[in-house]
């Protein structure tokens, strides 16, 4: 236990699920600054959800999400 005063810091993360065509496949990652999904070969369509509600579809070689807690810039 700390002897010194401490602060608890809660951070929201994001959660990201990655859902394929052929309904086989499912990925699940955690997230505290971003997250970036890139395409191998060619271009992507990415139907995104929040909270279970459609927000987009979005069509290129990749999407970055970021938290509030922003990004490290790595993409």
């Amino acid at each position: 236990i700390a002897k010194t005063p401490y602060q608890v810091v809660e951070y929201p993360i994001l959660e990201v699920i990655i859902r394929h065509n052929d309904g086989g496949r499912e990925a699940r990652y955690l997230a505290l600054n971003e997250c970036t999904v890139k395409s191998i070969e060619g271009t992507l369509v990415m139907d995104v959800e929040i909270k279970g509600q459609t927000f987009e579809t979005f069509r290129g070689d990749g999407l970055c999400m970021s938290t509030p807690s922003g990004s490290t810039a790595y993409n």
